[in-house]
């Protein structure tokens, strides 16, 4: 966070709108991070603006994906959705950033999830794991999977469990391969809800507690608002139970 808040300060000194850009950029990821989610969309409306005078459609690409994110971390589904799907379209048109393609749909699956569109959900989040795996963008493949875990948990739940296991797996295993540590918590978080539709109350609680950031865990973490993920602090059942294909899946 004091890096990009240092070359925010650096950009406007030097009255650089591109450093601006990508600063503020750089600070949507931060917020989503610590789960900031109004921070988030007022770094990501300043990139939009200096994106509009800046000209460039590589520019223009990478803000639209911040609004996209910063909207779907405030639960605007439909409006992220939008965002996103424009900054594909540029991204695709002027084949710039097209190494984030397999980010871009996954951010863009869960924000079909949050509009209510299930379908395009599933689709969008499968196309996301293969065109992650065909760029070769290991990163992005782990928010590929994880956006598949989300769409799975939230429309078919338990019913498609040994599918949820699987992308959870395919995630864990790319983010140790990685080092990609900042995965760890949301893996965690999908984790404890599977185990919570299973009526597994152990594990829930286990996953639970590990699903927190380090710094959280070690109480210096900054209080932000509600992210993506929703209440990390899950109510696990208290006793095991077999859930039904009729049991709701609430989303996080």
């Amino acid at each position: 966070m004091h890096e990009a808040e240092r070359a925010i300060e650096i950009g406007r000194g030097r009255k650089d709108n591109e450093l601006l850009l990508m600063s503020h950029n750089g600070f949507v990821s931060a917020c989503e991070a610590i789960g900031d989610a109004a921070g988030a969309l007022v770094h990501a409306r300043q990139a939009v603006e200096l994106a509009e005078g800046t000209g460039g459609p590589a520019f223009a690409g990478a803000a639209l994906l911040a609004l996209g994110r910063a909207q779907l971390l405030n639960g605007e589904g439909r409006e992220a959705a939008t965002a996103l799907e424009q900054a594909l379209a540029t991204t695709r048109k002027y084949r710039t950033g097209l190494i984030s393609e397999g980010s871009m749909l996954a951010f863009l699956a869960e924000a079909y999830l949050v509009a209510d569109d299930a379908g395009r959900a599933r689709e969008t989040a499968e196309l996301a794991v293969a065109t992650a795996r065909r760029r070769h963008t290991p990163v992005y493949e782990i928010t590929a999977h994880l956006a598949l875990a989300r769409v799975l948990l939230a429309t078919d739940g338990v019913v498609d469990a040994t599918a949820i296991d699987a992308a959870l797996g395919a995630a864990t295993a790319l983010m140790e391969a990685t080092d990609a540590r900042l995965y760890a918590p949301p893996i965690h978080v999908e984790r404890a809800r599977l185990a919570r539709l299973r009526g597994d109350a152990a594990t829930c609680e286990r996953e639970t507690r590990c699903s927190a950031p380090p710094v959280q865990r070690n109480g210096s973490a900054r209080a932000g608002g509600a992210d993506r993920e929703g209440d990390q602090r899950m109510s696990c059942p208290a006793e095991p139970h077999t859930p039904t294909s009729s049991e709701g899946h609430p989303r996080m």
